[in-house]
């Protein structure tokens, strides 16, 4: 268990309601599942309101510094949060 930071790192859906979109995914690249199944995709505000629900002091996403990133991230359907426990 992580004694102070955890880098959250996951694909997400571009929905602007708090929501868990399910879905199946066959394995494709290396962001996807290992074996084909159903895959839970969160949004944004979902994000936040697990991390509040589980007590976390802070968290933030952290931004895109350049456009050298792979297209997930930059069409925002992928992004990474710090978190403080």
């Amino acid at each position: 268990m992580a004694t102070k930071h955890i880098l959250l790192d996951t694909g997400v859906h571009t929905t602007s309601n708090a929501a868990v979109y399910v879905r199946w995914e066959d394995p494709y690249d290396i962001h996807a599942a290992a074996d084909p199944g159903i895959v839970a995709l969160p949004s944004r505000s979902a994000i936040d309101f697990m991390l509040h629900h589980i007590g976390a002091s802070s968290w933030y996403e952290i931004p895109l510094r350049s456009e050298d990133m792979p297209l997930d991230y930059q069409r925002r359907s992928r992004t990474s949060w710090m978190i403080t426990v």
